[in-house]
């Protein structure tokens, strides 16, 4: 069949007069991204009331080479059937033989590229049985153009199994997880931040990860002695790096929010062609578990756990590895506990030198015995006294009285007096809490930001150039675009500026006010997913209610909600439920129950309390708000959990 399909569409082509019939129905890409090298878009075809697209030719490009539109072997057999009976689909995904596929339809207004076309039955009406006639008539003629592409590729090959035949869809609903077999995932996924450089030797521990992930266990790494900073997600981002390739799949999930990493193994699902977008976090990450039960060659990372049991059900079986960062260290059979040391005397000064080339082994020995060798410590001193020219006598005078906060006190002062605005993007970032953020997002809206940091979030380049500094000064590290502070300067510099009231406006309201304005406004539109889940780590972080945000109720209360309403429009209500609970109790307390604002915060918790099976709460929270059940109908999404 997958001869077949394209050769059809194009003589419809001709039968329409130059014209593809979409029986009243639209492209729309509805949301799009790049993983491993490939751009990945989601079509939806609606119906609309502008219906034909006058198209002047049909092309499929395969491979990064344009093929005549006739060469539908180059088509998986999941897009065959796909051409049947699906209205979203995601591309490309994998078969054999595995390369991008991407159908292009040239028109008079400029040229459409989507990654499916997608053929819909014309409506009744006058000219429908004769396009139906004519179809079926082409059906048989492709068939015997086909026949002897058949027999000549049988004669090339072995002889393939069949493809599988997916059943029809309802109309506009998502489909299920897509369900490859082992041997189809052979995509590469690896999305681990980049090293930190300089890179220090830790061969024992290395050695010891590698040793007992070969025994077949989980392996969870805790830091030694209880401390904080001593280097384990240095040490997992260096041993995924050095064993990379032991691994086809290598993923990085970061797990310090339970309800997130449902959404991070639904990435990984899509980037293997597992599942759309537009599938459920619940359906892919069932889909991801089931394929990697079956094969090998796989490492999952969860950096920053609060507990590994919090992470059981997101655990793969199979022959491939888990490795976890977790304060709570697992025992018994079911997972290896490994204690991460802290640095010893002679890798700080290591550290030292190879950040400062400058420093002889006596001062940098002279630094490290005071700073008692924390890495990140250690390391914020080796770029101080290498960016400032400062001598190690004065910088010694300067922390001396109290090591573990002067040191970021002194880099943050020296920071101020060299570039005022790599500063203000550093207090930003760390309101904005320790997970990567695209810096792209902070140019959106230079008209939020402080005095000190809106020439440059008018200019990426500016801006890139002010988290450059920040990594030169150990500061933030820049990764793909993305800059992240590290937990204990992003704490550090909380602590510093909580007082602080730069233009009239705290950074915490700054932050939410930002990320109001960034969000999108819609949680249950496809196209909005891929900033949410960049987003909503950030969302948590600035609506933390130990802050304080009495200035800006109203934002924080929106921000739960709409992220709330991603979360069940992903099909995680239990993620949702304790933000739409804040949301709802927000507005409640400031605006009323009856306010419309609080209903449709009600409305969001309403649909996660149903999609829990929690009906009678879900009644009397409609009562409270005075919402008419008979006007709110449940929207629970397939698969949620």
């Amino acid at each position: 069949m997958r001869w077949i399909v394209l050769p059809i569409l194009l003589v419809l082509l001709q039968l329409c007069g130059g014209t593809i019939c979409w029986a009243q129905q639209a492209v729309r890409v509805v949301a799009a991204g790049a993983t491993d090298g490939q751009t990945r878009l989601v079509v939806d075809v609606r119906d609309t009331a502008a219906s034909s697209l006058p198209p002047q030719s049909l092309s499929v490009t395969a491979d990064g080479r344009r093929q005549p539109a006739s060469a539908g072997p180059l088509l998986s057999d999941r897009l065959t059937a796909a051409l049947r009976s699906r209205y979203l689909l995601t591309l490309p995904v994998p078969g054999n033989p595995l390369r991008p596929a991407v159908v292009r339809v040239a028109t008079p207004n400029g040229a459409l590229t989507v990654d499916s076309v997608i053929s819909a039955q014309a409506e009744a009406g006058s000219g429908a049985l004769p396009m139906i006639i004519a179809a079926l008539v082409l059906a048989a003629v492709a068939l015997l153009a086909g026949a002897d592409l058949i027999a000549r590729k049988r004669r090339r090959a072995p002889p393939e199994s069949p493809p599988h035949q997916e059943p029809e869809a309802p109309r506009y609903e998502p489909q299920p997880a897509a369900t490859a077999s082992p041997d189809q995932l052979v995509h590469r996924a690896w999305n681990v931040p980049g090293r930190c450089e300089p890179v220090i030797d830790r061969e024992p521990l290395l050695a010891a990860i590698g040793r007992t992930l070969r025994e077949g266990r989980p392996v969870v790494l805790t830091p030694g002695g209880g401390r904080v900073g001593v280097g384990v997600t240095t040490a997992m981002i260096e041993f995924a790096h050095r064993n990379r390739e032991d691994y086809d799949l290598v993923w990085w999930i970061a797990a310090q929010h339970p309800q997130l990493v449902g959404e991070q193994m639904a990435q990984l699902a899509e980037a293997i062609g597992l599942a759309a977008p537009i599938d459920t976090a619940g359906q892919a990450t069932a889909a991801l578990l089931e394929a990697l039960g079956k094969r090998g060659r796989w490492l999952l990372v969860f950096d920053d756990a609060e507990s590994r049991h919090q992470l059981a059900r997101f655990l793969p079986t199979g022959s491939g590895h888990v490795l976890v960062a977790s304060n709570d260290p697992a025992s018994g059979e079911q997972a290896a506990p490994l204690v991460v040391p802290p640095f010893t005397r002679h890798q700080s000064v290591q550290l030292l030198r190879a950040r400062h080339t400058g420093l002889g082994p006596d001062e940098a020995g002279r630094v490290a015995a005071l700073l008692e060798d924390p890495p990140p410590t250690v390391d914020i001193a080796a770029a101080t006294l290498a960016e400032s020219g400062m001598g190690v006598d004065a910088y010694l005078r300067l922390v001396s009285e109290h090591p573990a906060s002067a040191v970021w006190s002194v880099a943050f002062d020296q920071l101020a007096a060299d570039d005022p605005p790599a500063l203000a993007l550093l207090t930003l970032l760390a309101w904005l809490g320790p997970e990567p953020l695209p810096l792209s997002l902070l140019t959106r809206h230079p008209h939020l930001m402080p005095a000190a940091l809106a020439e440059s979030a008018q200019s990426r380049p500016q801006l890139a150039e002010r988290a450059a500094t920040l990594q030169r000064r150990a500061l933030a590290r820049v990764h793909a675009e993305t800059v992240q502070v590290h937990r204990m300067t992003a704490a550090q510099l909380v602590r510093r500026t909580v007082e602080d009231r730069p233009d009239g406006v705290g950074w915490a309201a700054r932050v939410v006010r930002l990320l109001r304005a960034i969000a999108p406004a819609d949680p249950a539109d496809p196209s909005g997913w891929p900033l949410w889940r960049q987003l909503l780590p950030h969302v948590l972080a600035v609506t933390d209610p130990a802050r304080h945000l009495d200035d800006v109720p109203a934002e924080v209360a929106w921000l739960l909600d709409h992220g709330a309403g991603f979360l069940l429009a992903r099909g995680e209500p239990r993620s949702a439920l304790a933000l739409a609970t804040d949301s709802y109790d927000l507005y409640r307390h400031r605006l009323g129950p009856h306010h419309p604002d609080t209903q449709t915060s009600a409305r969001t918790l309403t649909d996660a309390l149903h999609a829990l099976g929690r009906h009678a709460q879900a009644r009397r929270l409609l009562e409270e708000a005075r919402i008419d059940p008979a006007t709110h109908p449940r929207r629970t999404p397939s698969g949620s959990s």
